[in-house]
C-alpha cells in the first residue's frame, strides 16, 4: 500500500459509537394499560474532531521518517503533515512509525 492511500485510508470517517436508553411510558386506556416504548438514540462524538497541537518535534520525527523512506513527494508531505495536525490518530500512527526505525 502505497503512503498516499495509507493517508487517505486513515482519513476514512470512523465508526460511530450508538446508545440506546430506552424508557417506558404508560398510557391509560378504558380497557386498562399499554406500555409503548420509548427510545433516545445519543451519538458520541468521532475521535477525529478531538485535536491536540502537533508539537515541532513530532513534525520534525515524522519528517524524518518521510526522507528516510524516501517520499520525496512535495504534496504527499503536505498531506501527512497536514493530515497530522487534524487528526490526533494520524499524528500518533506516523509518530510511533518514526519511532520505530
Amino acid at each position: 500500500m502505497s503512503l498516499l492511500n495509507l493517508i487517505r485510508r486513515k482519513s476514512e470517517p470512523v465508526g460511530f459509537a450508538t446508545a440506546t436508553p430506552a424508557t417506558f411510558a404508560t398510557q391509560e386506556r378504558e380497557r386498562g394499560r399499554t406500555v409503548a416504548s420509548v427510545a433516545t438514540v445519543a451519538v458520541a462524538k468521532s475521535p477525529q474532531g478531538q485535536t491536540a497541537t502537533m508539537t515541532a518535534r513530532e513534525e520534525m520525527a515524522i519528517r524524518a521518517w518521510l526522507a528516510l523512506i524516501e517520499e520525496t513527494d512535495p504534496v504527499t508531505i503536505a498531506e501527512v503533515i497536514d493530515q497530522c495536525r487534524r487528526d490526533a490518530d494520524a499524528r500518533e500512527y506516523f509518530t510511533w512509525r518514526a519511532a520505530k526505525v
